[in-house]
């Protein structure tokens, strides 16, 4: 086993890397580009006895470490892509989980540019339905190096964007869904770049078995004459109902179970599934009786935003905190965002204080959304943890207010 690490990057993946290396036997250090006093406070809090650097990543132990351990979204430009992607040790934080921790268990990849989070908890409702039990891991709230199966027989669905995908070197899997590939509001400023993008990363899943797409994201690529190996191609039944499940979504998944050689669910079977769905709207975290938020910073382009929107305006009380202009419909209150940057959130979060002020005391609930839609990689991008400080603020003073 490896025996010592460095991990890369100190949001909630490296962290968890790092606390899975210590549990472990490994010998730990870390860094992180962000000196914020606050924050290194924080991380300081939940890593004890690891030696962490912040404001730089130190040379001589990038060098020293057996491995360095790369935490998705911390990379943003190309010489350090070429670094993690070309250096014999350096690895992603889903290898190193793999490598140290949960090398027996079955593995099915879920990715595509939206969507990934539904189908991954209606493919574990699938699976518990078939006698299986499965964990899912790879999103912000929960970091693959957090998973602790409770045997080798458990599925693991791993649900990973396409910065985990290219980091990955050794990942293998038993099967892999590409849900979409959609290029609105992207980080890479040019829509044809973002899907070359997205489509090398998820031809990576060559490897992992069978590898079921839509039919739209083999258009993708045939027109960007990627070769894409043995992908294959589910289309929805649209003259089968599915209830709260979008036929889509069932194909793949029915597609999947067969793949796995394990039975796909009868025509009775979708209500039972579709309980597995979270309650209520996307992300939604209850504050106090009065206060729900959504803090959706990952929807990427004006579809996901109004997708979202129309959710919201079946609600008597919702504020959007959106970058897209064009979003806009009838009786949802909304807050467009100046820039991407830390003060014009801030300011956007005091101007929806403002509009949720009339009549505080009358209204039964609000709803504060956050979901930007157009994302650009830049020093100003507030980090998740700003966001909820931020909503944590609003929360405050909405109480002080009511």
């Amino acid at each position: 086993m490896t025996k010592s690490v460095h991990i890369y990057g100190l949001n909630d993946h490296g962290i968890a890397a790092a606390l899975l290396a210590q549990e472990k036997g490994v010998a730990v250090t870390a860094s992180d580009l962000n000196g914020e006093p606050d924050f290194a406070a924080r991380v300081r809090g939940r890593l004890p006895g690891v030696a962490l650097t912040f404001g730089e990543h130190p040379v001589s132990q990038l060098k020293a470490a057996e491995q360095v351990v790369v935490s998705p979204g911390v990379v943003q430009n190309a010489e350090t892509w070429r670094a993690v992607t070309t250096a014999a040790n350096w690895i992603s934080t889903v290898d190193f989980a793999c490598e140290v921790n949960l090398r027996p268990n079955p593995k099915i990849i879920v990715t595509g540019s939206y969507g990934k989070t539904t189908l991954c908890a209606l493919l574990q409702s699938c699976l518990l339905r078939a006698g299986r039990p499965a964990l899912v891991a790879g999103s912000h709230e929960q970091p693959v190096c957090r998973l602790r199966p409770a045997g080798a027989g458990d599925y693991l669905i791993f649900e990973l964007d396409y910065q985990q995908l290219v980091a990955a070197k050794t990942l293998r899997a038993e099967a892999a869904v590409i849900l979409n590939i959609h290029p609105e509001g992207n980080v890479f400023g040019s829509e044809d770049l973002y899907v070359r993008t997205k489509l090398m990363a998820a031809g990576l899943l060559q490897e992992a078995g069978p590898a079921l797409v839509t039919p739209a994201v083999m258009e993708l690529a045939a027109a960007q004459g990627l070769d894409v190996g043995p992908w294959q191609v589910i289309a929805a039944d649209s003259d089968q109902d599915f209830g709260l499940i979008p036929a889509e979504a069932a194909a793949l998944l029915s597609a999947l179970l067969v793949a796995l050689e394990l039975p796909p669910p009868g025509p009775h079977d979708w209500l039972e599934i579709a309980a597995a769905l979270p309650p209520g709207r996307r992300n939604l975290v209850p504050v106090d009786a009065k206060l729900d938020l959504i803090n959706d910073g990952a929807a990427k382009g004006p579809a996901a935003v109004a997708h979202l929107a129309e959710q919201l305006a079946t609600l008597p009380n919702a504020i959007l905190i959106t970058a897209c202009p064009e979003v806009r419909i009838d009786g949802l209150r909304t807050v467009i965002l100046a820039d991407d940057g830390a003060e014009a959130l801030a300011a956007a979060v005091q101007a929806a204080l403002a509009l949720a002020e009339p009549g505080l005391a009358d209204l039964d609930k609000v709803v504060l959304a956050y979901s930007p839609g157009v994302v650009t990689v830049g020093a100003g991008v507030p980090s998740i943890r700003h966001r909820i400080d931020l909503f944590e603020q609003f929360a405050r003073q909405y109480s002080r207010q009511r």
